[in-house]
């Protein structure tokens, strides 16, 4: 397509006259054709012609056979007729029939009979053979047809007068013979015209095929398989007629079917044989190819091996066909056509010698050279190459599609549609350089990552560790020390085992090339003496290595950055290249299904022929082929304007790297109309540099069609960030509507740096009325790189800056520090407390005041002191860490407004702060700072131990784990005289029952002893507690020494019982048998705290205790006495006795009673004693061994004297005394 202004609908400027067409019909040539001529006629007139009926002219196309043909029709011209089939027609086969592929060759020699027929009987006028039955339409000749009709009338005028029909109209004329006659006449005159009428109606319309009566049918058709079968008579007719003895025959081998001669052979021999014909010679001359008879035998012989003779075999049937044979040699051939090129297309057309001579390698045909200079002198002109209508087409870009023209006549055509193959292919150049390109682009990107990100040890650690295993073997190997396996081999550095893993880790090599040389490699291995030593300098020589990380990196970056370099290059070769300069590349391919291919095989795959390949190779059909095909009217624009228009905009084709200049741009624009922005076409790289450079709202469209963010939006939002001129631009105006920009940005496979120009476009663009969706590695991003960030650095003007602020405090990013704002961006983020909490921060916030305690921070900057109560544990951290800020509260001025404001903030932070300030730094007063505070401010100890802030902590509280661990640091409580009596006394008793949170008793009685209180607490309204806690009751004077208080403890531990009694200085006076429980009796004695008073006094009382004593206390009872030597009465002896005690203690405690004792109550005691001594209670005449002693002596002194027993006596070998009870007399 060209473009023709509308004042240059004409050309001018030519001063010579346009060059003239060149006939493509035959033109005989003297000079080449003669000796076939003469060889022609010879055979037609010569001696021999009585004999050749059936000439060939054989030879390929395009050689001459019909220029010669028409000389000789020329000079027989009243005697030959020319047939050329160049077309059959339609198959008259029925495509549904099965039997029609078997049929195939009759039906096409079927049909070339019939062309044969039609052209034969329609040359002569139907007047020539009137007795043909070969119905034919012709015009109606009145002169002619008007005899026919008058006589017609002729016989219908005697029917008329013998029927009287006419009468009537005859009478008008009278009676006489004259007038009558004329009137007789005009009935005749009328007849003829009426009939005229009827035949002119009726010609070439009515046609008698069939008569019918009833069953019987008379058929005037005939059907024959052969039409040389069917119309034979009319053949022999029309050569009867005709002075015809020449038929020549052309294009008929156009249809590749060789029997078609044998029917001819046949006919020829049939005209030949008849007498009708009065032995006329009837020649038949064929204008064929040799090949056409190759055919015949290898249908005939499919599976016979080739042989020469077999060989020969097709070549000779042609000879059985014909009587004569003439070849013609071919005077053009593809060595010779260049030159005959070059002469047909002058040398000012402009074509270059190459072009001729490629396209000469594939064009031999004189008819076709003659046409194509025909179509390029047309188009030449039509387009005109030759003004300045549009710059840049070429004589060879044209002639090598008119070349493409003539080879692909229907590709040719589907150009301007843009479906042809050569569009086929373009747009497949364009995919493989887009493809090339999205590559390069990922590879480019991952290099540059590489690049930021370079780790030159790690990248060789897993090498090096393998080549030093390698190495360490070699040297075993050679030393002949025991075969041994890697794994039995101890390697150390630097005094440490190194494992397999750690010898390819990066951790290793950096020690061991940061090291100096006198730290050596060692290899310990069994069974061998001593050990191996590498030296670093033995390392670098057989590893190969400098192991310099320094010289490494340098290495690294080097190689990247060559890469870098290449694949640059690489993208700039695609993004200028032809489809020329992709066919010489092999190294790019595009992915066409399961394979990989080069553009080279992609045009063998979509060009038909190598024509129009070489034509592409050679760069003579470039990508401006399509602007070749026809012509457009409008403006002036360049070609690769142009091409974009047809190729990309017409079919809303994405061509996302296709080169336009800015000019290009407007005129792509202006040509397709302000509609063409909302098209994918418009996702062009150069279109969207154009547009953003200049800031037009024209590319608004563009950018609302990318928020689709499909997959071509993708595609080509990727590419522009790669190769696009103002990528942060794209992502600002992206962003002023776009929620999903700063997504999109995180997601794209990009390097940092241009990930970065990204942000900082997208960021300076936000507009705060869009939800953007902001992850939290986005926010950490922006914030890491707040630095890179123009929007904070340079701000425009202060309006900008306050909407920048507003944007960094909707997304919520915190800047890691202030250092490098803008002065009004600075003070804007202090205020808004973007940033992070950190000491540097806090001091620049401050204006340089290295002091951050909150009540400093209060009185110098209420916003960083808000923003230190927004992130207390921060700021907590960062106390700890100062060195200028030993307490997070300096000063105890502010302590409860601070502490109200941190329980604001955080309640959890409160004691963390509170424990950090001064130590002077106290709650006077609970009810200045918020009750949720209170049990951080009890913990810490930052309360003032006030009786009232106590009662009111308790209130809420209650005597909690945290009250219990400020109460464990304070030694009183500080009671006020206004403090109620009455709520001493009740806070008391709670703390004096808070064992559970306040374990430790001497603390609650102290502090309930220095609650001054005026009254005992009333010991019901205490819980009993084992261990200290009653005796220091008693001690403190919290309780009054009184039974009751005893009492309660009945259900402690007796130690908790010894305690009291041990601190009791009334016990002694109001202990009673009652008071006393039995079970304390024993402990009482054995106890070495309690005093002897105490002790006497509870063995008065064993006479009214109404329990038994249990033996052990028994024992301890009687073992007291013993010891200190008291004399219990009789009853208690009695008690003793009766709990199951030793019966030896008590026998001794018995003597200061045996005078005066009596039988009864001796034998009541004896009664409750175990044996022996219970059956001395009964005088049962029997002989009883009870142990030998002083005391039981006496005993029996004073049972033989009351009469209880007769007699005992002392063994003589034992231990005992048999005793003799007296027997009860009856």
């Amino acid at each position: 397509m060209t473009i023709v202004n509308a004042d240059q609908a004409e050309i001018t400027g030519q001063s010579a006259a346009p060059p003239r067409l060149m006939s493509l019909t035959p033109g005989y040539d003297e000079r080449h054709h003669s000796i076939y001529l003469r060889h022609l006629k010879d055979a037609v007139t010569g001696t021999q012609s009585a004999t050749i009926t059936n000439i060939a002219l054989t030879g390929s196309y395009g050689i001459g056979k019909s220029s010669i043909l028409e000389k000789l029709a020329a000079e027989f011209e009243d005697t030959s007729v020319q047939l050329s089939l160049s077309t059959l027609g339609e198959d008259p086969q029925d495509p549904g029939d099965a039997s029609a592929g078997a049929h195939r060759s009759v039906s096409i020699t079927n049909r070339i009979q019939k062309e044969i027929v039609k052209q034969l009987l329609y040359r002569e006028t139907p007047t020539s053979v009137r007795d043909s039955r070969f119905r034919r339409i012709g015009r109606f000749r009145f002169w002619c047809q008007l005899p026919g009709s008058a006589l017609i009338a002729a016989l219908l005028v005697p029917f008329i007068y013998v029927l009287g029909l006419a009468d009537r109209f005859v009478h008008f004329a009278g009676a006489t013979i004259v007038p009558r006659a004329l009137a007789y006449l005009a009935v005749f005159c009328f007849l003829t015209a009426v009939v005229s009428c009827i035949r002119y109606v009726t010609h070439n319309q009515v046609l008698l095929e069939k008569l019918g009566a009833g069953p019987a049918t008379i058929s005037l058709s005939t059907n024959s398989q052969s039409y040389f079968d069917q119309y034979l008579d009319e053949i022999v007719y029309f050569f009867e007629v005709s002075k015809c003895t020449l038929v020549i025959f052309e294009d008929i081998d156009r249809f590749d079917e060789p029997r078609v001669f044998e029917t001819l052979r046949e006919l020829n021999t049939i005209l030949n044989s008849s007498k009708q014909l009065a032995g006329r010679r009837i020649r038949f001359i064929y204008a064929i190819k040799d090949s056409i008879f190759e055919r015949i035998e290898t249908s005939q012989q499919p599976t016979e091996p080739m042989t020469a003779r077999s060989a020969l075999s097709p070549r000779a049937n042609r000879t059985k066909f014909f009587d004569l044979v003439i070849p013609v040699v071919p005077f053009i051939t593809h060595r010779n056509a260049r030159d005959l090129m070059t002469e047909t297309m002058a040398t000012d057309s402009g074509v270059k010698r190459d072009l001729i001579d490629l396209a000469a390698k594939h064009i031999t045909d004189m008819r076709m050279i003659k046409n194509i200079r025909n179509e390029f002198v047309v188009f030449k002109e039509k387009l005109g190459l030759d003004s300045t209508r549009l710059p840049g087409l070429t004589s060879d870009a044209l002639f090598a599609l008119v070349l493409y023209k003539n080879a692909h006549l229907a590709d040719f055509e589907l150009v301007k549609e843009g479906t042809s193959h050569l569009d086929d292919i373009y747009l497949a150049s364009r995919q493989l350089v887009d493809e090339n390109l999205r590559k390069l682009r990922r590879d480019a990107f991952g290099l540059r990552r590489r690049l930021s990100r370079i780790d030159s040890v790690e990248s060789r650690a897993a090498a090096l560790g393998e080549a030093l295993k390698l190495y360490v073997s070699r040297v075993i190997r050679h030393a002949n020390l025991p075969d041994l396996t890697w794994d039995r081999v101890e390697l150390t550095y630097s005094g440490a085992s190194i494992s397999d893993a750690e010898l390819v880790s990066a951790n290793f090599w950096r020690e061991l090339t940061a090291s100096d040389s006198s730290t050596d490699l060692t290899a310990s291995l069994p069974y061998a003496p001593g050990q191996l030593s590498f030296t670093k300098s033995d390392l670098r020589e057989a590893l190969g290595d400098d192991l310099d990380v320094e010289r490494w990196h340098e290495v690294d970056v080097k190689e990247l950055e060559t890469k870098l370099t290449e694949i640059e290059r690489k993208r700039a070769f695609l993004r200028s290249a032809d489809m020329h300069d992709l066919y010489r590349r092999q190294d790019f391919k595009m992915t066409v299904g399961e394979e990989s291919l080069s553009f080279k095989q992609l045009t063998e795959i979509h060009l038909p022929t190598s024509l129009a390949s070489d034509l592409m190779a050679n760069g003579y059909i470039s990508r401006n082929f399509t602007l070749y095909v026809s012509e457009y009217y409008g403006v002036h624009v360049s070609l690769d304007a142009m091409n974009y228009l047809i190729h990309f905009i017409q079919p809303d084709i994405v061509d996302t790297h296709y080169s336009l200049s800015p000019a290009d741009v407007e005129s792509v624009l202006q040509e397709a109309g302000s509609t063409v922005l909302g098209d994918r076409s418009m996702y062009n790289i150069s279109i969207l540099d154009h547009l953003l450079g200049a800031q037009s709202a024209k590319c608004d469209r563009i950018l609302d069609n990318l928020t689709r963010w499909g997959e071509a939006e993708q595609e080509f939002v990727s590419a522009y960030v790669a190769d696009g001129k103002h990528a942060g631009e794209l992502f600002r105006r992206l962003s002023q509507s776009w929620s999903e920009v700063f997504a999109v940005i995180t997601a794209q496979d990009i390097d940092d740096d241009t990930r970065l120009k990204l942000y900082d476009g997208a960021f300076s663009g936000a507009n705060l009325d869009n939800q953007y969706d902001i992850s939290p590695d986005v926010r950490e991003y922006l914030s890491r790189q707040y630095a890179q960030l123009s929007a904070l650095t340079s701000p425009i003007d202060d309006e900008f800056a306050e909407a920048t602020l507003d944007v960094l405090k909707r997304f919520g990013i915190v800047l890691p520090s202030l250092i490098g704002l803008d002065p009004r961006i600075r003070r804007g983020v202090i205020d808004r407390r973007a940033y992070e909490l950190s000491e540097r921060n806090l001091v620049a916030a401050l204006d340089g005041n290295s002091n951050l305690a909150l009540d400093v921070m209060l009185d110098s900057n209420v916003e960083v002191y808000r923003h230190a109560l927004g992130d207390l544990a921060g700021y907590v951290a960062i106390v700890d860490e100062s060195l200028s800020t030993p307490h997070t509260i300096s000063s105890s001025t502010h302590f409860g407004q601070i502490v109200a404001d941190v329980a604001a903030a955080s309640i959890d932070d409160v004691e963390g702060v509170a424990q950090r300030s001064s130590p002077d730094c106290r709650v006077a007063d609970l009810s200045d700072v918020p009750e949720a505070a209170w049990s951080a401010l009890a913990r810490s100890r930052r309360i003032a131990p006030t009786f009232t802030n106590l009662r009111r902590y308790t209130e809420v509280y209650g005597i909690d784990e945290n009250l219990a661990a400020f109460l464990a640091g304070v030694e009183r409580v500080d009671v006020a005289d206004e403090d109620a009596q009455s709520e001493r006394h009740s806070w008391a008793v709670q703390l004096l029952n808070a064992s559970a949170v306040v374990p430790e008793s001497r603390t609650r009685v102290e502090l309930v002893s220095s609650l001054n209180l005026d009254e005992y607490i009333d010991i019901s309204a205490i819980e009993p507690e084992n261990g200290d806690f009653f005796p220091l009751l008693l001690m403190k004077d919290v309780v009054e020494d009184v039974p009751e208080v005893y009492a309660a403890m009945q259900p402690l531990a007796w130690e908790s019982r010894e305690q009291f009694i041990a601190v009791s200085s009334e016990f002694t006076k109001y202990a009673t048998a009652d008071l006393i429980p039995a079970q304390d009796v024993g402990s009482i004695m054995r106890s070495g705290r309690l005093s002897d008073a105490v002790k006497r006094a509870v063995l008065t009382l064993l006479p009214g205790m109404s329990d038994s004593l249990s033996a052990s206390a028994a024992n301890a009872v009687s073992g007291y006495a013993l010891d200190m030597g008291i004399a219990i009465p009789l009853d208690a002896l009695s008690i003793i006795a009766k709990s199951g005690a030793d019966p030896a203690p008590i026998i001794t405690l018995l003597g200061p009673h045996l005078a005066s004792i009596t039988l009864g109550a001796l034998s009541d005691l004896l009664q409750s004693m175990d044996s022996p001594y219970s059956a001395l209670a009964v005088s049962s005449g029997e002989t009883v061994t009870v142990p030998t002693s002083l005391d039981i002596s006496a005993l029996l002194r004073r049972l033989r004297s009351l009469g209880r027993i007769r007699s005992y006596r002392k063994q003589r070998l034992g231990a005992g005394t048999n005793v003799k009870l007296a027997a009860d007399t009856p």
